[in-house]
């Protein structure tokens, strides 16, 4: 039963017991303030929304670390990102901080100082979301009654940058220029749009020449310097179709550079390393090959993209040959390689227009024929000469 103790001259405490069944206090100067509290604690028993104290009182820094331990369903890159998250911005800011003192005002100030900084919005967004997901589990585990990000506004994206493209002409080129044992790599990432970890993770099993496809089901992460094998980022597996050329190409390269666990391999037969590989194979051959230098691994996959685009392509194919989990992802991400889409389908529809237009046969001009006389009309006035109108053919009088 909840009741207040008096413990002084400004001193009371009120004592109630939770659905735990243990008992709980809180220490008021004013009786009014510890009659209110009693009458909230009882209104939230009621709608099961009682959280209790005293697990409010942990340290936000030693509650992510054993929620990020629960996170086991987390890719292994998925896992290293939220842990940075923690260590370079959450941790320093809010670590030594009560789940029970933090406030929404925190929040911001946090966003508006990161902000302040030189972060760019899309940092902020990626690490704020992952506080959210932290305090959301503290709701969820009855340990807050509702989250500090609750309601608190994120700053918006900033217009993407515009990353380059290539046309076939300087697919070619950079393939010719690159090492022989990498030729098909290039062609791969620019007609089919695969990511770096799902080309360095391709098994030989995966590849049916024959039918011309290929089985994207995972990919090769790199973790504190590990090799491991994930699934795919979408968590989604897709099957890829080859252009002919290319089955021509990976089945001369599967016969002379591939190991019996990987298609793409380093001279020494063993798995790529992303950051090994960039720097002693693509970089030089971007600049040997004169294309855009500003042009990364994974804007071959925004080239298979536009090529898809300029062949006409609807945007639900695009997707799925990129595997992404959702058509809204494609879009936000590659939207703007689609506006020749639109210029194509008003085309259409003005060519469809005018073809009706040539089919349908044209109206004759209508004759309206009035059943009412013919009236003749009337002269015009002259001045000071009045014309007297008669019946049948009597001619007129001047007066």
């Amino acid at each position: 039963m909840a009741h207040i103790q008096k413990r002084g001259p400004s001193k009371y405490r009120a004592r109630n017991r939770g659905p735990d069944g243990r008992e709980h206090s809180r220490t008021f100067t004013r009786k009014g303030d510890a009659e209110r509290y009693l009458a909230t604690v009882e209104v939230e028993k009621s709608r099961g929304q009682w959280v209790d104290p005293s697990l409010a009182r942990q340290t936000f820094g030693a509650f992510s670390e054993r929620w990020l331990a629960t996170q086991v369903h987390l890719a292994a890159t998925t896992h290293q990102k939220v842990r940075g998250h923690l260590e370079n911005h959450l941790i320093p800011t809010f670590g030594d901080m009560q789940l029970a003192a933090m406030q929404p005002s925190h929040v911001r100030s946090w966003i508006a100082e990161v902000l302040e900084s030189g972060r760019s919005e899309s940092t902020v967004l990626s690490v704020a979301s992952t506080l959210r997901q932290i305090l959301n589990s503290a709701v969820d585990d009855g340990i807050l009654g509702r989250s500090p990000c609750h309601r608190v506004r994120l700053p918006r994206l900033g217009p993407a940058k515009k990353r380059p493209v290539i046309d076939p002409v300087e697919i070619i080129r950079l393939a010719n220029e690159i090492h022989p044992r990498y030729r098909a790599l290039i062609f791969l990432a620019a007609y089919c749009g695969m990511r770096w970890g799902e080309v360095a993770g391709l098994h030989p099993d995966q590849v049916d020449l024959k039918r011309g496809m290929i089985n994207v089901s995972g990919s090769l992460a790199e973790v504190r310097g590990k090799l491991l094998r994930q699934p795919t980022k979408s968590d989604k597996r897709r099957s890829v179709s080859l252009p002919p050329f290319l089955c021509d190409i990976l089945a001369k390269h599967i016969e002379q550079h591939s190991s019996a666990e990987y298609v793409f391999t380093s001279p020494a037969f063993l798995p790529l390393r992303r950051s090994n590989w960039y720097r002693r194979y693509y970089k030089p051959a971007i600049v040997a090959a004169g294309v855009d230098p500003a042009l990364t691994f994974h804007d071959l996959r925004r080239t298979c993209v536009a090529l898809a685009v300029d062949q006409g392509a609807h945007p639900k194919a695009v997707q799925e040959r990129l595997g992404h989990a959702s058509i809204r992802i494609t879009l936000d991400t590659y939207g703007e390689l689609f506006p020749a889409l639109d210029e194509k389908l008003v085309d259409d529809l003005n060519r469809a227009h005018f073809e009706a237009l040539a089919a349908s046969p044209r109206p004759e001009p209508q004759i309206v024929v009035s059943s009412e006389p013919k009236k003749t009309p009337e002269p015009p006035a002259q001045q000071g000469v009045h014309v007297e109108r008669t019946t049948r053919f009597e001619p007129a009088t001047l007066t």
